[in-house]
């Protein structure tokens, strides 16, 4: 990893600090650059979304992919950042996760205008070849609307 890259990655986890349910759920940054960023979920019993196979419910898998992107949006701009909430998000399931497995996100913005950044995102357990799910999402360039110093500080 270059320093840009250990910087982005430490910078999306100030980020994720200020962000209550990504602490809550355990997301990690793994890996980050100008590219894309990739974050990791780890497996719980208590965001298990089928008892019977022990898969990671949708909701948990939605806000990975949400945090990924907008982290990726981050990156893509960094170190000139704004904040950027969701204006929508899809998601795709490909198929069921698999019990006792963490789950990694691989986001990219893939354009950004002055207004408006599009990502997208494979959601997947190791093997991005096998994914959960694929995810789009678009968010919108703002201002700073609440104190963020995280958005501040290293950048």
């Amino acid at each position: 990893m270059s320093d840009i890259d250990d910087q982005l990655v430490a910078f999306c986890q100030r980020g994720m600090a200020d962000i209550r349910h990504s602490e809550v759920l355990g997301i990690k940054a793994v890996a980050a650059s100008k590219q894309g960023v990739t974050l990791l979920l780890p497996y719980q019993p208590g965001i298990v979304g089928d008892i019977e196979t022990g898969a990671m419910h949708g909701g948990v898998i939605f806000s990975l992919a949400d945090q990924a992107s907008g982290f990726a949006v981050f990156s893509h701009r960094y170190p000139k950042v704004q904040i950027a909430p969701t204006l929508d998000l899809r998601i795709d399931h490909m198929r069921k996760s698999t019990k006792d497995t963490d789950m990694l996100c691989f986001a990219e913005c893939y354009r950004a205008t002055d207004n408006v950044a599009f990502t997208r995102a494979v959601i997947h357990e190791g093997d991005i070849d096998n994914p959960v799910a694929h995810a789009v999402g678009s968010y919108m360039f703002l201002e700073n609307v609440k104190d963020q110093r995280w958005l501040r500080e290293g950048a």
